[in-house]
């Protein structure tokens, strides 16, 4: 079993909340089965998370602090329990809305 935390920003955490705790059945977990989950979960994230079954540009994800590796492994990274994800998701709003 694989248990991994997740953080979401913004709209992203807006139904589910922004601190989950992921658990698989798999000794490991992967990006892909993380965002599957959330997507379960919350339909409505697929549009802001996913764009042709790949992570969509706007999409900011970190493990520990570090930006997924887009042109290695990507979503196919996998997780140990002690990840931790962070989620947040660029729109055009929020790029020029400023405060």
């Amino acid at each position: 079993m694989s248990k991994v935390r997740v953080q979401l920003f913004g709209r992203l955490g807006k139904n589910l909340g922004s601190e989950l705790l992921i658990e698989t059945k798999n000794k490991q977990t992967s990006i892909r089965e993380v965002i599957e989950i959330l997507i379960q979960r919350d339909p409505g994230l697929k549009d802001f998370l996913l764009s042709n079954d790949e992570l969509s540009r706007g999409t900011i994800l970190l493990i520990n602090g570090h930006a997924l590796d887009r042109s290695k492994a990507g979503l196919n990274t996998k997780l140990n329990d002690t990840d931790r994800v962070i989620i947040d998701c660029l729109g055009f709003i929020e790029i020029v809305g400023g405060g």
